[in-house]
């Protein structure tokens, strides 16, 4: 078993592996939406990409929903950080430790109008939960609560492709144009077989060094809200489960908190699907 270690870094909370650097929790100096990468592979390369040319907005993962209002109000943009119509912002960490042979922090984050120098109103805050452990073979495991707390009145997330509760970005090498592949519970394969349709996980893997093929298969609790999710699945790598675009608005009361629960596996090889259904009932059974 792998020795575990949080570490910060300037603005970024490290989670290593016997040295070796897992993912990086990031929260911009700037005050600017907080987000993970790398997240690296046993291949030793991260398999998401950070600012693609072709979506700059796009942050390896991250949180972010392209139309959020309060009630009796115009939808606020948080998805396009040019807009300057809303932001993500980080408060601090309310945990942060090593036990158990697992890594785990809690962060607190704050929905706002505005921009990061200039701030508005609040809309929602949210608590991020992430555990992480180590497996076979350089394989990781990375559990995601996200908790939405409507405390400043009820909210609307309207339906939008523009939206990520979290939402990830493959890196090219590894994105389905590249040669890479999405498979799902349900046996279906790519975009054209799995967008919008439900499924308990939902796989993206693909040759990160041209030879070597490494993956996430992501899973969805049975607790969250629209389980099993539709998934929203691009060739050229945006991809998570999707339950507001596909099935409607979600509405949250004043002092209601909607809670997300995920699991990420991080592996070297192909997808085999047997042992993605065996993970996703241990996860189940949580």
């Amino acid at each position: 078993m792998s020795h575990l270690e949080l570490r910060t870094v300037g603005c970024n909370l490290l989670a290593l592996a016997d040295g070796r650097l897992l993912t990086a929790y990031q929260f911009p100096e700037s005050g600017a939406r907080p987000f993970l990468y790398p997240i690296v592979g046993p291949a030793g390369m991260s398999l998401t990409a950070w600012a693609p040319p072709d979506h700059p907005h796009h942050a390896s993962l991250w949180f972010a929903h392209g139309k959020l209002s309060l009630a009796g109000r115009p939808p606020v943009d948080l998805w396009l950080d040019r807009k300057g119509e809303g932001h993500l912002r980080h408060d601090g960490f309310l945990a942060q430790e090593v036990a158990d042979r697992q890594a785990r922090f809690l962060a607190r984050q704050t929905w706002l109008t505005g921009t990061p120098r200039q701030p508005g109103e609040t809309l929602l805050h949210s608590l991020l939960g992430v555990t992480i452990w180590t497996g076979e073979r350089g394989d990781w495991f990375m559990d995601l609560s996200l908790a939405l707390s409507a405390t400043c009145g009820a909210l609307e997330l309207a339906p939008t492709n523009e939206s990520g509760l979290p939402m990830l970005r493959m890196a090219d090498t590894v994105d389905v144009r590249d040669g890479g592949a999405v498979t799902d519970s349900e046996g279906r394969r790519n975009e054209v077989e799995i967008f919008g349709q439900r499924a308990r996980w939902c796989d993206y893997s693909g040759p990160v060094n041209g030879r070597e093929w490494n993956g996430i298969t992501w899973f969805d609790h049975p607790r969250n809200l629209g389980h099993p999710a539709p998934w929203f699945v691009r060739d050229y790598g945006p991809w998570a489960p999707h339950v507001n675009y596909f099935a409607g608005p979600i509405h949250l009361a004043r002092g209601e908190t909607l809670t997300f629960r995920f699991r990420l596996h991080v592996h070297g090889g192909m997808v085999e699907a047997a042992q993605a259904e065996a993970l996703w009932e241990a996860f189940a059974a949580e």
